[in-house]
């Protein structure tokens, strides 16, 4: 379509209103209720549709309620503005020949299309507030003036260039990373000195493109037309004052704060402009002004030398105004960071204060980008398939918005505080100020591996592993490296925190550096305070960590005495309590039972499948006339450990497990096992088929001091009918013996053979939100706090979606907002079994201070009996509780101790790294002072 001279239409046809198609000529709609003329769609456009990519969008043909609320519809906006993003930075995209094809599009009919469709978004409420990212969005990439270059249209051009002439690359790279308006002359001279004949057109177009981006618009002209159609209404008052404050304004930084508040109340008041055209006038007004904030921000943020950090830092403020003013950020997260910047909006603070207070803002840009991410994902991955260059929306989009200068400003003052302290994180011998977050503590030693290459690989627990994000299915590794920051509380992050596998966020610029050394053997070291390393494993490195205390592998004792295997009858959860833990059944269904008790309110009802059920089932015969299965599984078991060969020992362990499992999933259950299960669910949750429930593992290892288990075995979610139930115990029998959940456990345990899977039948709960929490500070272990991730839908927090995380102040319940919730889909359950992905509401709160209230309420009375231990052992106890909202109230459905490895925290080198940070609450940083980085 590219190359094709009518691009993705066939022919010029007449679009009548009564459905009538004919060949152009003057006026063939007349008679047929009037029409549109332009491109018909070819054939492989039309084959391309119907496979769920809606390109070679006609505006003219569309209209607002073409985007309502159905998912499809959704989709197709989103993707309608990614080509519309395509067209900008791949010169005309699939159109780009099509733009010659006389008739195919009529420009004016495009433009006066959009505004229609903008019109009748704008009028619709969840816009406005939920949808106010997209609807800003729309404004700015849906035509509206034809001559209107932009900043995704000259990266588009540089890059086009680069591709051509290898020569350019450089400069190309300069435009794409930090444009500013003396771009268009050294393209200008790069094309005398160094340019090809053959593009000189086209680097004339470039340098013209950059000449007319950074001519600054007459704003205050913009500002005063608006005030003009407005009229006497309030909002004019406020515009009146911003135009003359713009027409007087004398440098970046005035026209930045200007900027900002500008936005801002825009944003604030957008419905007081009147009528749906006058908001999409005050929209236009607000893209003008984004691309001259983004002008002036890049340029303060290549004068900083010599300025007051204070200074730096309202220019960071004011940027802030400018991406919540256009989407970027939602209300809470602005509000967060203006609490930052209060506390920084003084003359002298600690050095401590100040470090902590930087690290802080820096969640400012990964925000914005999961809030694209939440529009745009899905779309992204989808259009990538037919255009991989539709993945460059997100990092352009970003790049084109004053959070670019943003971050240059912070990575300034983050290293002028880790100049100060004396510490910086540190990449393959290089120091690093930011780009490097630590989730979790711990020292691991081992091959830097990305996830395509331990996929199909088998017990690589020696690989370091970059992946997207915390994923749940992770085999089992040694250290853990995320693109972008994961979920604080899914299963895999509590494992490896339970295990003291470090797990490190990489910013995306970083990501090249370390992908270069992949297949080598490193060492990540996280220490308790933050401080990241990722070194070459040398032999130097490794005499340096055997001064330290090596992390000592948390060892499985079961303790064979205490169970009791003869209980085989199903058991109501309401019958159990702690003290059956790793007795009769896990300590899911008895924790269960202890919230029942408690809370009885607030649990739905649960059956347990106790481990004696399990063991009767293991005590049939492995093979006809052959030895029970139990016997063969602690032969094979011991055979296995035998073996010296690592290789052999893998290879057969695999090939006994997938026997194992097999025969779980095929052997019949024992004699009367169905019948006697069908009579208890029966008594506890009511008529079969009127009911679902999770189908949950429960074993006798999971849950222990030294170890979690956190996700490794099976749950079905929301299982309904008998038969279907009996199929999932099975499957969740099994589960302890899968590939995966063996690697993790199976160094740990000392008589593997005695694992005993209880099975938990609980009642499916509606959940409109859900999550975790833990009653502590995660990343502090303070008790003053507690930490709550959340998501809408069913199993929000545990799956490693990107979820709203907090903290909480005990004490007045003050929040702290560590992410928000951006999953782009949420899981609801239907009614005959199983669940369905929806679209997510993208509320920018989901926890109001009800919810909060009800969490506090309930974690205030925990020390007073969780885990059916006494008051003074369960006080210190920190819970991890997943939880979830159903019509605003709380329901609980699990309860476990937070398991933490001491190891990592105790450990010599790691505590080392840390030295660096005592006593920086007695160093004082004078704000008015410069900062003290070299440039």
């Amino acid at each position: 379509m590219k190359n094709n001279p009518r691009g993705p239409f066939s022919r010029i046809r007449w679009f009548c209103n009564d459905g009538s198609i004919l060949a152009p000529k003057s006026f063939a709609c007349v008679e047929h209720g009037g029409g549109r003329q332009h491109g018909q769609w070819s054939e492989a456009t039309l084959d391309l549709q119907a496979a769920g990519f809606p390109i070679a969008n006609v505006l003219a043909e569309l209209g607002a309620d073409d985007f309502g609320e159905q998912p499809q519809e959704q989709r197709h906006f989103r993707m309608l503005l990614l080509e519309r993003f395509l067209i900008a930075h791949d010169n005309g995209w699939i159109f780009r020949q099509a733009r010659f094809y006389r008739g195919a599009q009529q420009v004016e009919d495009e433009e006066a299309a959009a505004r229609r469709i903008l019109q009748g978004l704008i009028q619709k409420p969840q816009w406005r507030e939920h949808r106010f990212a997209l609807l800003f969005e729309a404004v700015r990439l849906l035509p509206r003036d034809s001559n209107d270059p932009s900043v995704i249209g000259l990266r588009g051009m540089a890059a086009t260039l680069a591709k051509q002439d290898p020569g350019f690359a450089p400069l190309r790279a300069k435009i794409h990373g930090s444009p500013d308006h003396k771009d268009a002359q050294r393209v200008r001279d790069y094309a005398t000195s160094s340019g090809r004949a053959a593009l000189r057109d086209q680097y004339t177009a470039l340098a013209q493109v950059i000449d007319v981006v950074f001519a600054a618009p007459d704003l205050a002209a913009m500002t005063t037309n608006l005030v003009t159609a407005v009229g006497d209404r309030p909002v004019a008052i406020e515009l009146r004052h911003s135009a003359s404050a713009l027409a007087s304004a004398k440098g970046a930084g005035a026209r930045l704060a200007i900027g900002g508040r500008l936005l801002a109340m825009i944003r604030n008041r957008l419905t007081e402009f009147g009528s749906e055209a006058l908001m999409v006038q005050a929209l236009e007004l607000a893209v003008a002004m984004q691309r001259q904030t983004f002008i002036d921000a890049v340029s303060l943020s290549q004068q900083w030398q010599g300025r007051p950090r204070k200074e730096l830092l309202h220019w960071m403020r004011d940027v802030i105004e400018v991406a919540y003013g256009t989407g970027l950020l939602t209300p809470f997260e602005r509000e967060q960071l203006g609490r930052v910047f209060e506390s920084l909006d003084t003359g002298e603070l600690s050095l401590d204060h100040y470090r902590k207070n930087l690290n802080d803002l820096a969640r400012a840009p990964e925000w914005s980008r999961r809030r694209l991410m939440f529009y745009f994902s899905l779309p992204m991955e989808k259009l990538s398939q037919i255009e991989p260059l539709a993945v460059n929306y997100l990092p352009d989009r970003l790049r084109a918005s004053p959070l670019l200068a943003y971050s240059a400003l912070l990575d300034t003052l983050s290293r002028d505080a880790a100049g100060l302290t004396g510490y910086h994180s540190e990449l393959f011998g290089t120091p690093v100020a930011l780009g490097l977050h630590s989730l979790n503590p711990g020292l691991a030693r081992g091959t830097l591996r990305t996830l395509d290459d331990i996929k199909n690989a088998n017990y690589l627990d020696d690989s370091i592993v970059i992946v997207p994000e915390t994923i749940e299915d992770l085999p089992p590794v040694s250290g853990i490296l995320t693109a972008h920051e994961g979920n604080y509380l899914s299963h895999v992050q509590l494992l490896a925190r339970n295990l003291g596998i470090p797990n490190v966020v990489v910013d995306e610029s970083l990501l090249p550096v370390v992908q270069g050394h992949r297949g080598q053997r490193v060492m990540l070291a996280a220490s308790p305070g933050g401080i990241v390393r990722l070194l070459r494993d040398t032999q130097s490195a490794e005499e340096t960590v055997s001064k330290g205390a090596e992390p000592i592998a948390a060892v499985i004792n079961v303790d064979i005495g205490k169970l009791d295997l003869q209980r085989t009858q199903p058991i109501a959860t309401s019958h159990l309590g702690g003290g059956d833990s790793g007795v009769i059944v896990g300590p899911k269904a008895a924790q269960l039972g202890e919230l029942t008790r408690y809370f009885p309110q607030h649990v739905s009802p649960g059956l347990a499948i106790p481990f004696g059920g399990f063991r009767q089932m293991l005590e049939q015969a492995a093979t006809p006339g052959g030895a029970s299965m139990f016997q063969t599984l602690s032969t094979r078991y011991g055979q296995i450990a035998a073996m010296p060969d690592a290789a052999q020992r893998n290879e057969t362990a695999r090939a006994f497990l997938a026997r194992l499992r097999n025969w779980i999933i095929n052997t019949p259950f024992p004699p009367g096992f169905e019948e006697t299960l069908r009579r208890s669910m029966a008594q506890t949750f009511g008529v079969d088929g009127s009911y679902g429930v999770f189908v949950r593992s429960d074993t006798n290892v999971e849950d222990l001091p030294g170890f979690t288990g956190a996700g490794l075995n099976l749950t079905i979610p929301n299982v309904v009918g008998f038969d279907n139930i009996l199929q999932a115990i099975r499957k969740v029998w099994a589960s302890p013996f899968s590939e995966r959940a063996y690697g993790w456990r199976q160094a740990l345990m000392d008589r593997p053979e005695h694992l005993y899977a209880a099975v938990l039948l609980h009642k499916s709960i509606p959940n409109d939100i859900s999550g975790v929490m833990v009653t502590a500070d995660v990343e502090s272990g303070s008790r003053e706090f507690i930490t709550l991730v959340v998501n809408e839908g069913v199993a929000g927090g545990v799956d490693g979606q990107a979820a709203e995380t907090i903290r909480v102040r005990v004490r007045d319940a003050r929040v702290e907002l560590l992410n928000s919730a951006t999953a782009p889909q949420r899981r609801n359950l239907l009614p005959a079994g199983g669940s369905q992905l929806v679209p997510a509401s993208g509320a920018a709160r989901l926890l109001d201070e009800e919810s909060i209230r009800q969490v506090l309420a309930f974690t205030a009375r925990l020390p007073d009996w969780f885990g059916g231990t006494s008051q003074s052992a369960a006080g210190g106890v920190v819970a991890d509780v997943e939880f979830g909202f159903v019509k605003g109230r709380l329901m609980l459905l699990q309860i476990r101790p937070f398991v933490q490895d001491e190891a990592a925290t105790n450990n010599r080198y790691l505590q080392a790294m840390d030295n660096v940070l005592a006593g920086l609450d007695s160093i004082q940083v004078d704000l008015h002072q410069a900062p003290e980085v070299r440039p």
